[in-house]
This record gives C-alpha cells, sequence and structure tokens, in this order.
C-alpha cells in the first residue's frame, strides 16, 4: 500500500477523520477529502482495494457509488465492506420500515432496510467472503468482494 484517499461529504465528520488519520501513526500517507461515493476524486483502476463503511446505507442510490467504486478499481480489485442491511425476518423488516420513515431523517439518511449485499452483487462485484451479524438489534454485514476481471 502506497497511499489511502479517504472521502467524507459531512465537513464535520472530515474533520474528525482528518485528526484520526494524522494521529494513526500509519506509514503511508493519509488523504482526507471532500466528496461523494457517486463521484470519486480517482482515476480510472488507480486503486488497488476499496473500503465502504456504512456508506451504502446513506446515498440516495448505491449503484452509482458502487459504479464509481469499480471504475477506480483494478481489474480483480478488492472491495471490503461494512454495511448494515435489513433484516431477513419479515416482521423486524417492516419495523424497520416505520422506523426509517424518522430514522433516515435523523440519522443522516441512514436507510436501515436497504439490502446493500444485493447491491453489491447487482454492482457485477463477486463477493468472496461475508459475515452476517446482529449489532444494536440490526443485521450487519461485513465482507469482501472483487472486481470482475477486465472491468
Amino acid at each position: 500500500m502506497r497511499s489511502v484517499l479517504a472521502v467524507e461529504p459531512d465537513a464535520s465528520l472530515r474533520g474528525d477523520a482528518e485528526r484520526a488519520a494524522r494521529d494513526a501513526g500509519v506509514p503511508v500517507p493519509v488523504t482526507v477529502v471532500a466528496g461523494r461515493a457517486e463521484a470519486l476524486p480517482a482515476r480510472d483502476r488507480e486503486y488497488d482495494a476499496a473500503v465502504l463503511s456504512l456508506v451504502l446505507c446513506s446515498i440516495d442510490d448505491p449503484a452509482p457509488a458502487l459504479d464509481e467504486v469499480a471504475r477506480a478499481l483494478v481489474p480483480g480489485g478488492v472491495l471490503r465492506f461494512y454495511e448494515h442491511v435489513g433484516s431477513a425476518h419479515r416482521p423486524l423488516r417492516l419495523l424497520e420500515r416505520l422506523v426509517n420513515l424518522v430514522w433516515s431523517r435523523l440519522a443522516g439518511g441512514c436507510h436501515l432496510d436497504w439490502d446493500s449485499v444485493a447491491a453489491i452483487r447487482d454492482a457485477g462485484f463477486e463477493i468472496t467472503t461475508l459475515e452476517s451479524f446482529a449489532f444494536s438489534g440490526v443485521t450487519h454485514v461485513l465482507g469482501e468482494a472483487r472486481t470482475p476481471g477486465a472491468r
């Protein structure tokens, strides 16, 4: 790894990320920039890996963001992700949809009931590892995916 580019649209969280990057003590430069997942400040095939952490739930349409990640990754590049997804249990999923009416307004556009795993697959990534677990009453997923060999 030669460098890390962190993209954060929220000014307050970007400041937190800048401080964390400065204090991390990692042996590579970490640059934190303003931006959005739907328009990454990266050249085509510039990066070997990307990380999405609680990103897909907070954007209106994950497809353009995932297309951008795929564009910025080399063929066979790695996407690591930590997201939350809607419950597989119908009664809980209905409750999430009700709570979401208020939650998304209070939590930066976060949608509790979105299926981020399906969005990643639909964008053409091949999921290679996937772990699902409950945290604070919400289903979370932690995984890794790869871009197809010839993107």
